[in-house]
């Protein structure tokens, strides 16, 4: 990063950006902001709080994944190294022992990942053989591990058999993906028939520990961000058609109603549906005409409607036509424009992990300022990857 003029601190980066003292060179810079006790914020440190974006070590950065406890960090790099801080309970940092980090460390020695993914216990990640691998928690089964013990988890990186895309995600207790051919398989826990199987529960909840189908259709995504889970599950099809299943207590499936569906409803009749995200109670997706839509649970006003109404079917959020991908917990969320413009809403009191200086909450997007090509936002914090 060079300056055209001046000499500021890290902490007046935006402001500059803004003003437009910032020269861009095309490296990738991590950033991240909010509640850092568990140093999962790379400063080095587990003291201090922020509430205005730090920068990680690095200028190669491409993905960052801080799942919702908001304990750990999961990122990606441009060469295909994948990188992991914070703590580690049950190995679910990947480095084959359960010690603690506050800065970035390599998982392993690979250049070939492509795709992440993690929750608060599990992480995933593909790379371009078409391997899938997964380490960390293993309560429910959902490291596809079929010869696992109840709460054993693994502290290193194990495969996954068959060949996968780039469209995969997982929960603390469930799994799903998408393999090269189009078909989905999900597995974990089997709660309010979020995997999908045409059944609501499995004997004491633990589901499947292998993989198993989703129907016989050939015609998944394979598109990276098509597929998300929570309670609910998210799913976009090769057509663009979105398909929900799972809990519904909220109105977070979509369809007009709080019914509770075992196995993949579609999602009225339209063909655009690009990146999809679900967490809790309510669920977000981006249509392929840049139009942002969110629905289900909003009490905190993170559905982004300038309000704190529950909706039941897709809402857009505003008019614009701008949008491409966009993140959820159960109380934030975010958005990226094409632009590479950021916007963040819903609570942002209780530790100013939206970056926007404050401890304001908005009900409707707020833009973050500067570029940015990819974000991640959980309860507690923030990560924003800035591309200079």
């Amino acid at each position: 990063m060079a300056l055209k003029q001046n000499t500021w601190t890290l902490n007046n980066w935006y402001d500059q950006d803004v003003a437009g003292n910032v020269s861009y060179t095309g490296e990738q810079q991590l950033f991240m902001a909010g509640q850092n006790t568990t140093g999962v914020l790379g400063q080095n440190s587990t003291t201090t709080q922020y509430s205005s974006p730090v920068q990680v070590p690095g200028t190669t950065w491409s993905e960052i994944i801080t799942p919702n406890a908001g304990n750990r960090a999961l990122a990606l790099k441009t060469d295909g190294t994948i990188w992991t801080w914070g703590p580690d309970v049950e190995g679910n940092l990947g480095l084959n022992d359960q010690i603690p980090r506050s800065s970035p460390i390599q998982i392993g020695s690979g250049t070939g990942w492509t795709a992440i993914a993690a929750a608060t216990n599990a992480s995933m990640a593909t790379n371009t053989d078409g391997e899938l691998w997964m380490w960390g928690y293993n309560n429910y089964g959902q490291l596809a591990n079929i010869q696992h013990t109840a709460y054993k988890g693994r502290s290193s990186p194990i495969q996954v058999p068959g060949e996968w895309s780039e469209n995969i995600t997982t929960t603390a207790s469930r799994t799903g993906a998408v393999k090269t051919d189009g078909t989905l398989w999900m597995w974990g826990q089997n709660y309010a028939g979020v995997l999908g199987q045409n059944r609501s529960f499995t004997p004491n909840y633990k589901g499947y520990s292998s993989p198993v189908q989703v129907g016989s259709d050939t015609t998944w995504s394979t598109s990276k961000g098509r597929l998300n889970l929570s309670v609910a599950t998210l799913a976009v099809k090769t057509d663009g058609t979105l398909w929900t299943w799972g809990s519904n207590g909220n109105g977070q499936l979509g369809l007009n109603n709080k019914t509770e569906y075992s196995s993949p409803v579609q999602v009225g009749s339209d063909t655009t549906w690009g990146w999809v995200m679900t967490f809790g109670g309510s669920s977000a997706a981006v249509k392929t005409d840049g139009t942002l839509w969110s629905w289900g649970y909003n009490n905190l006003g993170m559905l982004g409607h300038n309000n704190q109404t529950e909706y039941s079917s897709p809402k857009q959020v505003g008019s614009g036509t701008d949008w491409s991908k966009t993140w959820q917990n159960e109380t934030t969320a975010a958005a990226l424009k094409t632009d590479g413009t950021a916007w963040m809403w819903g609570r942002n009191s209780q530790r100013g992990k939206q970056g926007h200086n404050n401890l304001t909450d908005y009900s409707s997007p707020k833009q973050v300022p500067g570029n940015y090509i990819w974000l991640d936002i959980n309860n507690y914090n923030a990560g924003f990857i800035k591309e200079l």
